[in-house]
């Protein structure tokens, strides 16, 4: 091409470099002094000695679901020894008790395949900057606060709504499911 400009697979032009480009691999593009064990590098580490896999992942991250089945299975086991007619209805309102021992789960689960490779959940995190992390998080709580706070009562307005033909409510009702639910 003329003027010194090249175009490199479709992704546009380019000036053309007077030197070739030597790049030996791709963990030169990071940074040489982030070697948290979070970085990039440590991480391809841990992957090639074969500590963090996919399967681990895949386990943390489908833990959360099968705890929550399982603890509501658990309280609704106790229902069952108190002869509830439907336990599993009535385990659900407890949530918020045992949502706790779900996180308390997720935990330990997390903290025991970061010990197998090598870190704690305290590297997942990274150094806490007390100047300005908080200012961050109470930021971002005041922009996204607003939408939960419109989000709720358009909701419930949108199930509950009074003489509304057209509201999720009305579905209950043996118009839209012949027989009722």
């Amino acid at each position: 091409m003329s003027g010194g400009l090249q175009e490199r697979s479709g992704l546009g032009i380019w000036p053309r470099a007077r030197r070739p480009i030597m790049v030996s691999s791709p963990m030169t593009l990071v940074r040489n002094q982030d070697r948290s064990p979070n970085s990039q590098v440590e991480v391809n580490k841990r992957v090639g000695l074969g500590q963090a896999t996919c399967l681990k992942a895949l386990v943390v991250v489908s833990g959360r679901s099968v705890l929550a089945i399982a603890a509501q299975a658990v309280v609704a086991g106790i229902f069952v020894l108190k002869h509830n007619p439907s336990p599993w209805s009535a385990a659900a309102p407890w949530w918020s008790v045992y949502a706790t021992l779900i996180d308390l789960g997720c935990l330990v689960l997390i903290s025991s395949f970061t010990r197998a490779e090598g870190i704690g959940l305290r590297d997942l995190i990274g150094r806490i900057r007390w100047s300005r992390d908080p200012f961050v998080g109470i930021l971002w709580f005041l922009l996204i606060f607003p939408f939960f706070w419109a989000a709720a009562p358009l909701s419930s307005w949108l199930v509950w709504a009074p003489n509304s033909r057209t509201c999720i409510r009305d579905c209950w009702r043996d118009e839209c499911f012949p027989g009722g639910l």
